[in-house]
């Protein structure tokens, strides 16, 4: 810890890291040490991560560290009695996917203590409404792919139904580099391809050659960047989707920056600079939580006064 800022910055990464080592330059002559106690919880959450990437050896062999515990996770669910020939067409199946989505969550990789095995509820739950959406789509959707294994499957299926029932493209965003242990990344669709039955593999490859299925990365997930300062090329793209489907609790944070916010207020009014519609989906993990009234907050608090961070309940919530 008592290295220096400036002697962790690597040339060779400088392009896909340019907004991290930017924003961290003012601190350049601290230690780590210090660093980490002056920066904004942000930025130092980016910082560390990237480190932890710098130390494995990650930026000159490109094998993904975290890859091993990952490959556990997939095997599990490959032992798991799981029912893949869903029915594309059953409305239940759909409204299933986006809660399981959120339940999955709570085995990110990243949280190596609390770790839940179930939620204890949903302090939001627009699904019903983010159902309906998803079936109504026209064109295309676009789902922020957040952590690989089950929770990279659900997003997979999720797509499939999509595509099968409307006909529009799904696009998923994925992480260029495994920041943050568990995130999805291309290695990590193509490693899960490899561990689900034949005729799912199969509907996907035909999407992907048929441009119905689209995967997509940027520098930007890699960086300590809110949605609305989203590089401007990035961000015009996104603006041709119907429907962001934003997944996990630190892009709920990119959502509405990572602030102190009153628990009222108004998600539709921090997100102005968002034209599509958009869904969240996330498990708490984090003090920021806006748009639940005082007295849905006094419930939660009462239930659990640790509610916010503790990552035992969920938000399904659709906004826009």
């Amino acid at each position: 810890m008592n290295s220096r800022v400036r002697d962790l910055a690597d040339d060779r990464v400088n392009e896909d890291f340019a907004d991290l080592f930017s924003q961290s330059a003012e601190y350049k002559d601290l230690t780590l040490k210090d660093f980490f106690a002056a920066a904004p919880f942000f930025l130092a959450e980016f910082y560390f991560y990237y480190i932890l990437l710098k130390l494995t050896g990650y930026f000159s062999s490109k094998s993904d560290p975290f890859f091993p515990v990952k490959q556990s996770e997939l095997h599990k669910l490959s032992e798991k009695e799981i029912d893949f020939e869903i029915e594309f067409s059953n409305s239940k199946k759909l409204r299933e996917l986006i809660e399981n989505t959120v339940t999955v969550n709570v085995q990110d990789l990243s949280r190596i203590n609390k770790i839940q095995n179930h939620l204890s509820g949903f302090v939001i739950d627009d699904s019903d409404i983010i159902e309906k959406k998803l079936k109504t789509i026209h064109s295309r959707a676009d789902i922020f792919c957040d952590n690989a294994g089950a929770e990279l499957l659900q997003d997979l299926l999720r797509a499939l139904i999509i595509i099968r029932n409307t006909n529009a493209r799904v696009v998923l965003h994925l992480k260029p580099v495994p920041i943050f242990v568990s995130d999805a990344t291309f290695e990590d669709f193509y490693n899960l391809l490899e561990h689900i039955p034949a005729s799912i593999k199969k509907s996907i490859e035909s999407y992907l050659k048929k441009d119905m299925l689209v995967r997509q990365t940027h520098k930007f997930w890699a960086n300590p960047v809110n949605f609305r300062d989203m590089p401007e090329a990035y961000n015009a793209d996104l603006n041709k989707s119907e429907l962001l489907v934003i997944k996990g609790d630190l892009n709920y944070r990119r959502t509405v920056e990572d602030r102190y916010w009153k628990n009222t207020a108004d998600i539709n009014e921090l997100t102005r600079y968002s034209s599509p519609e958009d869904a969240v989906l996330r498990v708490l993990k984090s003090d920021v939580l806006v748009s639940v009234s005082d007295e849905q907050y006094k419930k939660y608090m009462d239930l659990d006064n640790q509610f916010k961070t503790d990552g035992r309940w969920g938000l399904i919530q659709k906004f826009h």
